[in-house]
C-alpha cells in the first residue's frame, strides 16, 4: 500500500500462486501515483512489505480503548536518534522490555 501510495507501479512475478495472492493482500493492486525506478529496485534485490495492521475504524476503537482505560505502552527507553545503533543492538541482544523510542527533538 505504501509503495502504491507513493507512486510505484507494483509489478510482481512469481511461479508461486500463493506468493502472488500474498502480494495482492498487501495492496499491490491498490493503484499508482508517482515514479519509482523499477529496475534499480528489482536488480538491487530489495523487498518491500507493507501492512496496515487493521482498518482506520479498528485503529480508532483501539485509541478509544487506550484512552478509556488509561492504557500506556511499556517504554524501555527513550534515546536520541543519534543512538540508533545502540538501540538496535539492544533489540538484537533481546535486552529490552517494551518499546525503544528514538527522539528527533
Amino acid at each position: 500500500m505504501i509503495a502504491s501510495t507513493l507512486g510505484a507501479t507494483v509489478l510482481v512475478t512469481s511461479s508461486s500462486a500463493d506468493k502472488i495472492e500474498r502480494v495482492r493482500g498487501l495492496g499491490a493492486t491498490a493503484g499508482t501515483v508517482g515514479n519509482i525506478d523499477i529496475p534499480s529496485l528489482y536488480f538491487g534485490q530489495h523487498t518491500i512489505l507493507g501492512s496496515t495492521l487493521g482498518t482506520a475504524d479498528e485503529f480508532g476503537r483501539m485509541l478509544s480503548l487506550f484512552e478509556t482505560h488509561r492504557l500506556h505502552p511499556v517504554i524501555d527507553s527513550v534515546r536520541p536518534l543519534t543512538d540508533v545503533r545502540a538501540a538496535h543492538e539492544r533489540i538484537e541482544g533481546r535486552a529490552h522490555f517494551g518499546k525503544l523510542v528514538l527522539s528527533i527533538t
